[in-house]
């Protein structure tokens, strides 16, 4: 599976912001240890450093969790011209997360995953979070379907 992880999920696995950060942790290992393709963007990376650079208020740590999502992460995958202007048009909550989907959409990628799912819902890539793709994989996929069922049957093998 090629999974685009949006910022949130690195920063709050650095961070350990609760409730996230247990379950985006797990996600990461699953994704490690199952061998599924994690992506991210540039601007992926810019937010993680200085988010963690705002609250640690140090560069080195900051550099630090940049390089920690630098060796999570398979690829990085650019944002073009066209997603910058197509993200103007996508009529999405948050523009910067559409450029996030528009890269994912570009480079055919399986699935976003983000704890702000809120704000991808004009993706035409699947969005789940950490939360719905680790209960999934654990095979909970019936539990996980009745409490989901807007997304039942969307789950990529």
């Amino acid at each position: 599976m090629r999974i685009l992880v949006d910022s949130n999920v690195y920063i709050d696995v650095l961070l350990k912001r609760e409730p996230f950060s247990g379950v985006c942790r797990e996600f990461l290992e699953k994704c490690r240890k199952y061998r599924h393709l994690t992506y991210c963007t540039p601007q992926t990376m810019r937010d993680v450093g200085y988010a963690i650079h705002k609250h640690t208020h140090s560069k080195e740590i900051a550099i630090r969790a940049m390089f920690y999502l630098h060796q999570t992460t398979r690829t990085v995958i650019g944002i073009t011209g066209d997603d910058a202007i197509n993200a103007l048009f996508e009529d999405a909550n948050d523009y910067e997360d559409a450029l996030q989907y528009l890269a994912a959409e570009r480079n055919h990628l399986d699935a976003v995953v983000t704890n702000n799912i809120r704000d991808f819902q004009k993706s035409h890539v699947p969005v789940y979070t950490p939360e719905q793709i680790v209960a999934y994989w654990e095979g909970r996929g019936e539990e996980w379907a009745k409490a989901h069922p807007d997304l039942a049957g969307k789950m990529p093998q």
